[in-house]
């Protein structure tokens, strides 16, 4: 149980591993420079996880309910099951190599990504499915060994995690695009210092102080706060950041930097 727990935990953490590394991907930045921990990685994966956790018990009791209705009758009707037996495995022939095209390049379909890494995991289970069915009523169709089985589920597993690897990219990725359209509503931030830094970016402004008297003679507007690192570097952004354009800013407050962080009237 403890050894479940703990593979679960290490997917767990994968799984928000990928989405925190896609999620600053959008911006340019590798999530690694961020210092994050496991429990973040957690965090991250929990919201990931519910979803889907739910949305697959759902389908895999549909799928246990629908078979159970169905294997009574047919196998009552050796003819009846062999058909089925054969439209099962070629559907999920068909599907397994239309998913492997799709995974070359060639989505004839344009479906998503998400998707065919679970079609070809649909299409394996088809067939493990129609092979099982005709051993039970032909005796002259061999069963699937252990190891051949074993195998195939594996495949099928490695499908499972592989499409769960690509949703979280995507939702990471969706996250990315969501906060550069809605910068106005993060945390703005003005960053004072006793020289230039010649930042720039679509909305910074550098307002001169000189004549303040001030310690800090020169301050820097229209930034918007990204992340805290764990070692305390603050990734900016310039308020109207433009993927591709302008820079992500990396500041390390010192003796030089003093940073102000305003929380956004329209939260």
């Amino acid at each position: 149980m403890l050894a479940q727990s703990a593979v679960f935990a290490a997917l767990l953490s994968y799984f928000g591993g990928v989405r925190t590394h896609a999620l600053y991907d959008y911006f340019g930045v590798d999530a690694k420079a961020l210092g994050l921990s496991t429990g973040d990685n957690l965090q991250q994966a929990f919201n990931l996880a519910v979803p889907l956790l739910l949305y697959g018990g759902l389908a895999i009791l549909v799928v246990i309910q629908g078979a159970t209705m169905i294997a009574i009758p047919i196998g009552r009707r050796p003819r009846l099951a062999t058909a089925l037996a054969v439209v099962m495995a070629t559907i999920g022939g068909m599907v397994v190599v239309l998913g492997l095209v799709a995974m070359r390049g060639w989505n004839i379909f344009g479906l998503p990504t998400v998707v065919l890494p679970l079609g070809i995991g649909a299409g394996l289970s088809l067939i493990i499915g129609a092979v099982r069915l005709a051993a039970r009523v032909s005796p002259t169709v061999p069963a699937l060994s252990s190891s051949m089985l074993a195998t195939m589920l594996g495949v099928v597993a490695g499908s499972i995690v592989w499409s769960w690897s690509q949703y979280a990219w995507d939702v990471g990725q969706d996250g990315g695009r969501t906060i550069s359209e809605t910068l106005v509503q993060r945390q703005a931030v003005a960053l004072y210092s006793t020289k230039h830094l010649a930042l720039w970016g679509h909305g910074i402004q550098l307002v001169d102080l000189t004549q303040t008297g001030s310690v800090y003679p020169v301050r820097y507007d229209g930034l918007r706060l990204l992340t805290v690192a764990a070692n305390g570097d603050l990734y900016l952004l310039p308020k109207n950041w433009i993927k591709g354009v302008d820079p992500v800013i990396v500041i390390r407050p010192t003796e030089t930097t003093r940073v102000e962080i305003v929380a956004s009237h329209e939260n």
